[in-house]
């Protein structure tokens, strides 16, 4: 799915232990960071394009991660052997 343009880790994780579950959004142009990352910047400019964006003008993402959650058990069984 990709990486938060602020903390570069990826949409499906939660970053640096945060208590809190993965929260991606799209912002008005299109690009993807966790709504925390976002809020915490403070700035309402999209945080890779740097285009101005409304107050709280994101997007939440749903993303389906059964693809991804069988590329990690198929890499957990290959590291077990």
């Amino acid at each position: 799915m990709g990486e938060c343009s602020i903390c570069c880790f990826s949409l499906l994780a939660t970053p640096f232990g945060w208590n809190r579950i993965p929260d991606p959004v799209s912002t008005h142009c299109g690009h993807l960071c966790h709504h925390h990352c976002l809020e915490s910047t403070g700035d309402h400019r999209c945080p890779q394009c740097r285009n101005p964006q409304g107050a709280l003008t994101f997007f939440r993402i749903y993303p389906s991660v059964s693809d991804e959650i069988l590329a990690l058990q198929t890499a957990l069984e290959a590291m077990r052997v």
